[in-house]
């Protein structure tokens, strides 16, 4: 590590960055917000971003950074081939919001950076912020059980529990990559840290076990099976046992997770639910999760084979992928992949599911090779538990979403960053300081300060959208035309289900009566020319304008979204009934190969004898 000497005297940013995006950050909640969590953690990133590079630019210091590393180099070509990708995007807001975070990213890493390797014991400060951080969410999962009445067998209501970050399965994550920061602060540490440390564990082991997240439990199985690899693989090159400390972590753990296992299993729900769950991870049936994520990546890979080189454009997939079929009833609509390479695949290309790829792997090649040719034990210990730290988030990238939530991508950020840091202090370099404070300090305040404007747009827009939400409930249509008029803008289109905003204000305007509502689904289909209900609604509208064949085409193109929209097939089949095409009324009721509802039993029937007269 670099002497004191190097750093200003009371220079605090290594201390600040680390804190405010390990501690602070999960704390951040507002309210009245379709997404109470996103966008307003997301503000607060960019407003650490603004703050940091002011502070850099103030001081003009020279700080120790390895500008020429090949990591830093892959993610600046991350950002500029995601930024690129908005060229092909259909909607441009969400272009915009996707191209945001990873610019954020970028500048999380270059901070980190700047802090790991200008402070001393950086790693061991990271893994206490890190701890706290578990015991903080570990708390609040612990009172959720008690307050939402958990049921463990009931998946619904295991989703209740999500710690601070608002999804189950991103907290069961969050807290699994964390596994190995809080055992380095029990090797590391003495007296009530190493208390707070086995604490911190246990209420790890409780969150995987009982949450039942499968991702979490996958990303262990294989990441331990991989680990042992390792350390085997190690020992032999050496022909030296492994490190003493192990064997002292071995008996406190073995004890902990025996009694742990002994009660949690007393109870026979908890037994019943673990034991389906783990069964489910090899199952494949029709009705599993497990199957509805391969359908998903199948129509997802249909997707990337018609943009194979750019992509259909960032934070687009959940846009563009509805034109391959919706599966799910009409209320239902897929936003996530589930699988964080196939996103970057289908929306960057494959030039940006290369540069992703590759900047994990060899970040992670970075600190398996320091892990095996360093001789400082200390050095040989964190990279082995940031190399274990970023298997884990390899892994579970390819079963959920961890690159959509600021808690994780600050995560990956900071493995990302320590990677290099712990490089750069295994070479003894003198990382030749440089004056960063313009290279970096201004670019963080502009493309900053532009973010924020972004990030702001668009929380006015979700909060109107609540209001015109809940306005809507009441059947107060003006009010919700009045609020979606607040909330529309250029950064803000379409809300977190897909659903264009302009869309609620048709339908209000057209329970009002108010022919504009046709301008209203226009710009909706604008925004999202595969969602169901704009595309029913859409072809509506036109029907009682007397434009049947646009009508038609509109009607058309929502049952090939959907086969089983029912709207879609019983409108199309009254639009050629009432042109006298009974013919083609009865093939379009046909289609419906749903449940024998009573009026749909009825109107074949009234057709087919219209049909038979007409012979």
């Amino acid at each position: 590590m670099l002497t004191s000497k190097r750093i200003i005297q009371g220079f605090a940013f290594p201390d600040i960055i680390i804190v405010a995006s390990i501690i602070i950050l999960p704390l951040i909640y507002v309210g009245n917000l379709e997404d109470t969590l996103l966008l307003p953690r997301l503000l607060f990133l960019d407003f650490l971003i603004i703050i940091s590079g002011l502070f850099i630019f103030v001081k003009g210091t020279d700080l120790n950074i390895a500008p020429t590393h090949p990591i830093l180099y892959l993610l600046l070509c991350f950002v500029l081939v995601t930024a690129l990708s908005y060229v092909s995007a259909g909607n441009k807001a969400e272009a915009l919001l996707e191209t945001s975070k990873i610019i954020l990213i970028f500048f999380l890493f270059l901070f980190f950076l700047i802090a790991f390797i200008n402070k001393e014991s950086s790693m061991l400060f990271l893994s206490r912020c890190i701890l706290v951080s578990v015991l903080t969410h570990g708390t609040i999962m612990i009172s959720e059980f008690f307050v939402h009445n958990v049921v463990f067998n009931n998946y619904k209501s295991l989703c209740n529990v999500t710690g601070l970050m608002g999804n189950k399965n991103i907290f069961s994550e969050y807290m699994l990559y964390s596994l190995p920061f809080t055992i380095f602060n029990y090797v590391k540490s003495n007296k009530v840290w190493k208390l707070l440390s086995i604490t911190g564990i246990v209420l790890i082991c409780i969150t995987l076990l009982l949450l039942q997240t499968r991702s979490t439990w996958v990303a262990l199985v294989c990441v331990c099976f991989l680990l042992i690899v390792l350390l085997f693989c190690y020992k032999r090159k050496n022909n030296i046992t492994l490190m003493v400390r192990w064997k002292k972590l071995a008996l406190p753990f073995s004890i902990f997770i025996i009694l742990f296992f002994f009660f949690a299993f007393q109870d026979r729900s908890v037994r019943n639910s673990i034991g389906d769950r783990a069964i489910s991870i090899v199952q494949f049936s029709k009705s599993g999760s497990a199957n509805g994520r391969l359908v998903l990546w199948d129509k997802s890979l249909a997707l990337f084979n018609e943009h194979r080189l750019t992509g259909v454009g960032a934070g687009n997939w959940k846009i563009s992928f509805q034109k391959y079929g919706q599966f799910h009833p009409s209320n239902v609509f897929n936003v996530r992949v589930m699988n964080d390479y196939i996103l970057v695949l289908c929306e960057t290309g494959l030039p940006g599911l290369l540069l992703y790829l590759t900047l994990l792997i060899y970040s992670l090649v970075v600190v398996l090779r320091l892990f095996f040719n360093t001789e400082n034990p200390e050095i040989r210990l964190s990279a082995f538990i940031v190399s274990s730290s970023l298997l884990l988030f390899i892994v579970c990238s390819f079963f959920s979403f961890p690159k959509e939530r600021a808690e994780s991508f600050v995560f990956l950020s900071a493995l990302v960053a320590l990677a290099v840091a712990l490089n750069s202090h295994k070479e003894n370099l003198p990382t030749f300081a440089t004056k960063i404070r313009l290279g970096v300090s201004i670019p963080a305040i502009l493309l900053g300060f532009s973010i924020s404007i972004v990030l702001a747009e668009r929380i006015k827009g979700e909060f109107y959208l609540a209001k015109a939400l809940d306005s809507r409930n009441l059947q107060q249509h003006n009010e919700v035309i009045n609020n979606i008029n607040k909330a529309e803008s250029f950064f803000y289109t379409i809300d977190g289900s897909s659903t264009p905003i302009a869309w609620y204000k048709g339908v209000a305007r057209f329970q009002l009566g108010d022919t504009a509502s046709l301008h209203d689904f226009e710009l909706a289909y604008k925004y999202n020319p595969y969602h169901l209900h704009v595309l029913n609604n859409l072809a509506t509208v036109l029907d009682h304008a007397g434009r049947k064949k646009e009508a038609i085409r509109y009607y058309k193109e929502a049952i090939a979204v959907s086969p089983h929209f029912l709207s879609a097939i019983i409108n199309l089949t009254a639009v050629y009934y009432n042109q006298g095409d009974f013919l083609e009324a009865e093939r379009t009721i046909n289609l419906w190969k749903g449940k024998r509802l009573s009026r749909i039993i009825n109107l074949k029937k009234i057709i087919h004898e219209k049909v038979l007269l007409n012979q």
